[in-house]
């Protein structure tokens, strides 16, 4: 799958961050932005507790993760999971919502900023 067509299932997916991300001055032309735009706004999230939006934006996080294509776990790892290790509050949630491979994913890239 091409970024482009993961960013679009992205926003099928969770249309409301679709909303957010236009209104931000990411750049959502670039899959990058896009996914550390989404870290940014899980944090938002979980600081109003919307549990439903949460689990909703981990449900996809963990299915791009187990996908087996290159391309969309290189955009969770580098976009979303690297802006979430940055903070003890994104580790937090992060570590709350994923599982399994996912979650083994992310602790890699929280064990590698820690150095």
């Amino acid at each position: 799958m091409t970024n482009q067509n993961i960013v679009k299932k992205l926003f099928k997916i969770i249309p409301e961050f679709e909303m957010y991300a236009r209104n931000t001055d990411e750049d959502i032309d670039l899959p990058y932005m896009v996914f550390g735009a989404l870290a940014t706004y899980i944090k938002e999230l979980a600081d109003k507790k919307d549990e439903i939006l949460l689990k909703s934006c981990f449900d996809l996080l963990d299915s791009l993760i187990n996908s087996g294509d290159s391309s969309a776990y290189d955009l969770v790892m580098t976009g979303t999971f690297e802006l979430l290790s940055d903070s003890e509050d994104g580790i937090s949630i992060a570590q709350k919502y994923l599982v399994g491979k996912s979650l083994d994913a992310f602790n890699i890239v929280v064990e590698a900023f820690k150095e």
